[in-house]
Formats: C-alpha cells, structure tokens, sequence
C-alpha cells in the first residue's frame, strides 16, 4: 500500500516541476500563479499545497535538486591535492570534464534560472553551495590571508564562466569549456601562495 502511495506522490511531483519548468521557459518565475501550475499539471490546489508551501518552496526544491546533484560532483574534486600542493593535472582535467559535463546535461533548467525570466538570486545560492562545499572538504581553512576574499573570487570566477557560458546558450562544447575552466581556474588552484604549508 505504502508504495503505491509513494509511486503516486512521485508521479504528482513529476507532473508539478514538469509544468512548473514549462511555465517557467514560457512566462517566467515571476510571472507564474499557483492558478496557472495546477492548469498546467493537471491538479487541484490541495494536491499541490500538500507538497509545496507556495511557488518559491517549488522554485527551492527544483533548484536544490539541481544543488545536489551537483553537489556530489563537487565533492569529487582532488581537494587534498590541491591543498598539500600534491597535484596531478589528470584528476583536475577529470573534475572540470564532471563539472562541464554536469552544467551542460543541465543546461536548459540552467540557462533558464540564470536568464532574465528566472531566479535573480540563482547565483549566491550557488555561490551558498560552494562555499558549504569549502568548509566541508578543509579547502577555507587551509587557504592563506584573506580566505573570504580567495573563496568568492575563485567561486565568483566558476559561476560567471557558467553563467556566460549559458548567455552564449552553450555555444562551446563541454571539452571546450573544461579548456577555459583549466586555463582560466588552474593556474590560481596552483598558486602557492595560496594554500598554507602543509
């Protein structure tokens, strides 16, 4: 019984972000009623509100599902090599082909959240991400000087690249971009200066 409930409710989810996104790429976030979604996904207001407060508490869900997936391939990255000044170029290459090749299977819920009719504060949660990532993995604590000024310049110059690459809607292909992020991104990761000795 349990499971069939649980197939049911993942299917009302499905059908809600499928007509929230929709929408979403059609009229924009701000744009978007309660009304309009439950048109759109077939539903009625109960059903909706029993799993969402309101429309940002879908537009935090869509984007902390985006977040999270993410997330684990930020995770990945070769932090201690990095931190200890051990560092080999491969496992670099390897995170930014993950992170391009994330960004890029992503890119439309991508480009739409950091268009014009998306959500104007899509990149300081991302940033917000980042940064739990830092305090996570060690990387804030073994950064020299200024850690806050280091942390949002290196996580300012990842979300800006994302975020240019997705107003050029994804013209370079995901090889391309991992060649701007190690162009652009490696040669600060592999400062000296930056990191304490360890």
């Amino acid at each position: 019984m349990i499971r069939k409930n649980d197939l049911r409710v993942r299917k009302t989810k499905v059908k809600i972000s499928h007509a929230f996104w929709k929408l979403l790429r059609e009229k924009g976030y701000a744009q978007i009623t309660i009304k309009q979604l439950l048109a759109e996904a077939q539903i009625n207001r109960t059903t909706f509100y029993a799993h969402y407060a309101d429309k940002e508490a879908l537009l935090n869900s869509e984007e902390d599902e985006l977040f999270n997936d993410l997330l684990q391939i930020v995770k990945k990255a070769p932090v201690e090599e990095v931190t200890t000044r051990n560092i080999d170029g491969q496992k670099l290459q390897e995170y930014y082909h993950r992170v391009a090749s994330y960004v890029y299977e992503h890119r439309e819920r991508l480009a739409i959240l950091l268009g014009e009719k998306g959500d104007p504060s899509f990149l300081s949660k991302l940033a917000r991400v980042g940064r739990k990532v830092w305090l996570q993995t060690g990387v804030m604590s073994s950064l020299n000087g200024s850690k806050d000024y280091v942390f949002r310049g290196m996580i300012g110059l990842m979300t800006n690249l994302i975020g240019e690459w997705a107003e050029r809607d994804f013209k370079e292909t995901p090889d391309e971009f991992e060649m701007i992020l190690d162009k652009l991104v490696s040669p600060i990761l592999l400062n000296d200066d930056l990191f304490n000795e360890q």
